[in-house]
């Protein structure tokens, strides 16, 4: 939210602003909250390969499937490399990245060829250590003054007691609600999980009366290798289950 915001500011500022993330769904969903904010773009880092490869008039490498990997650390990085070599004035004033712990430490230096002023680029760098889920680098740009954020605004007490085992770095201090306490349930295999996600589910909706809408249902695997999947090839009458109750977007 706040690199959402800090990019909408530098827009009206009238910097050419690049909103850029390693998340195409992010940027997708960034892209919609900003709606027609005035000088700004937003798009993931290997769009904006394709972005600047278009400006510039390069052809596009073909394959992306058949490379895999190799497609999107290599080939696309090395496009826009030679994109903004072919490009004069740079693309962009101001540069916002979010979720910089998600992009590789070599590509600092190609979002700074991307700016107007490479060697005096406004570059704000949105990260946490705690969510690098790629390994890619540090997260940051080397030399940046940091600005640690310490005070939990989107979480209940509980929530955040829960989580904050998890979590290394400077001190937090949650100033949410106390919330309900967290509630614990095990399972040890996919019908039970089933079952008691139902149980808590019906709870919640017709006892507790929250709107399905509010609800999300998180799983450590896709859902097609998930309780899910094992639920609606098993279950004769799944009425009454929670691929009934919870609309598959919200169990993805």
């Amino acid at each position: 939210m706040l690199a959402l915001e800090k990019a909408r500011q530098l827009g009206i500022q009238g910097f050419r602003t690049l909103y850029t993330c390693f998340n195409r769904g992010l940027a997708d969903e960034v892209s919609r909250l900003l709606g027609e904010a005035p000088n700004v773009t937003v798009l993931n880092f290997h769009r904006l390969c394709l972005y600047a490869a278009q400006r510039a008039s390069l052809p596009v490498p073909e394959d992306a499937i058949a490379r895999g990997s190799e497609y999107f650390d290599h080939d696309l990085p090395n496009l826009l490399a030679a994109s903004l070599n072919n490009l004069d004035g740079g693309l962009f004033d101001a540069i916002v990245v979010d979720e910089g712990q998600d992009f590789d430490d070599s590509w600092w230096d190609l979002l700074e060829m991307a700016s107007s002023a490479p060697s005096d680029c406004v570059l704000y760098v949105f990260y946490d250590g705690n969510q690098s889920v790629h390994r890619r680098g540090r997260g940051f740009q080397g030399g940046l003054p940091e600005y640690p954020l310490t005070r939990n605004l989107r979480n209940t007490r509980a929530i955040h007691e829960a989580a904050a085992r998890f979590y290394a770095g400077p001190a937090l201090e949650s100033v949410g609600p106390d919330g309900t306490p967290i509630e614990f349930i095990s399972a040890s295999n996919a019908k039970e999980v089933i079952d008691q996600t139902s149980r808590a589910l019906h709870r919640l909706v017709r006892e507790d009366g929250l709107s399905e809408a509010d609800i999300a249902v998180l799983t450590c695997r896709s859902v097609g290798n998930s309780a899910f999947a094992w639920a609606k090839k098993n279950l004769a009458e799944p009425r009454d289950m929670l691929i009934e109750l919870v609309p598959p977007a919200a169990a993805a």
